[in-house]
């Protein structure tokens, strides 16, 4: 009877938190139709966070992270049959070289600053270098399960990754508009230097339409990377550590942390520029994938709790701020020298 009870209350629960979110989707949306200049993107986001820090016992009426998660990665999925690959093909062939030298950089930057300058140990220096370096919060979570970090390393570089998407979320798109940089850079420049796929699509389209794409673009690019960080991360500490986890258990982690999404998005690609998705079938999947996205970013504020945020360690964030500030400017330095 207790099990029967509970199951309805998360069941009311899961009701109230998706009409919250589809509310608030729709209140963005017509801020951003009757505001001139506002971004219905960022909005979403200022909503949701807004909603989470003001709105008494707010938690309650939100609904499960996983649930915006697959909003935001349908999204993506959808998007992927509006990509002309003919566009994609003007980043030409440096775009591999230089997605793979700038999460190399990154890389190195954040574990000499965490072991070198901020002499934090280990496990959670790998957790942020991964973090920073490639996908945020996924390679957080999957480079610790590799490793066995402690949760409490986890927990404290999720939230240090958490407070750097809040805040790039929100300064990328104003520097981007300060500096006048064209659509493609600027979506490169988003996607190589923001940590998780989340807000760099957002930061992305608020630039533009062709700036989202190219920032979500260059982002699965560094998603596919996780692969590799694992298995290196792995048997590095595997060599330290005879307790660390063998093969076996690095590939389980690598199947069950691979973001699929990417997969679908390529096969979308694929398929739309094959000519055996349907004009309307297109257009369809353009409204549906900005309807996605609007909803899952209000979903993506109310991760955003400043009593939680105000708790994480401050050498952590240290390591993160000091490593995307480095690169972001080398990066962007880069991108114009190679498409400027």
């Amino acid at each position: 009877m207790t099990r029967g009870v509970a199951g309805e209350d998360r069941l009311q629960r899961g009701l109230v938190g998706t009409g919250v979110l589809v509310a608030l989707g729709v209140g963005a949306w017509a801020l951003g139709a009757r505001v001139g200049g506002l971004n219905e993107l960022l909005v979403a986001v200022a909503l949701g966070a807004v909603f989470v820090n003001v709105v008494p016992d707010a938690q309650r009426m939100i609904p499960p992270a996983w649930l915006h998660n697959r909003l935001l990665q349908g999204g993506i999925v959808l998007m992927g049959a509006t990509i002309s690959v003919e566009v994609l093909t003007t980043a030409g062939t440096r775009f591999i070289g230089v997605v793979l030298v700038s999460m190399a950089l990154t890389l190195l930057l954040a574990e000499v600053c965490a072991r070198l300058v901020l002499r934090i140990p280990g496990e959670m220096g790998s957790l942020l270098a991964g973090g920073t370096a490639v996908c945020g919060v996924s390679a957080v979570v999957a480079i610790g399960a590799a490793i066995e970090a402690r949760r409490e390393q986890i927990t404290i570089a999720i939230a240090t990754v958490v407070v750097l998407d809040a805040v790039t979320l929100f300064v990328y798109p104003w520097v981007g508009s300060w500096l006048q940089l064209s659509e493609m850079v600027y979506g490169m420049w988003a996607g190589l230097s923001m940590l998780s796929t989340g807000p760099v699509a957002a930061a992305g389209f608020a630039h533009s339409e062709t700036a989202g794409q190219w920032a979500t673009v260059t982002k699965l690019a560094r998603n596919l990377l996780i692969g590799v960080l694992i298995i290196g991360y792995a048997v590095i500490y595997r060599s330290q550590h005879a307790s660390t986890p063998g093969v076996t258990h690095q590939l389980r982690t690598l199947v069950s942390t691979f973001p699929l999404f990417i997969i679908g998005f390529m096969l979308m690609i694929t398929l739309a520029n094959t000519g055996w998705v349907p004009s309307a079938a297109i257009a369809g999947a353009d409204r549906l994938y900005r309807w996605c996205f609007l909803v899952g970013f209000v979903g993506f504020g109310m991760g955003i709790d400043a009593r939680r945020l105000a708790t994480t360690a401050w050498r952590p964030l240290a390591v993160a701020v000091l490593t995307i500030s480095v690169m972001s400017g080398v990066i962007l330095s880069g991108l114009l020298m190679l498409y400027g």
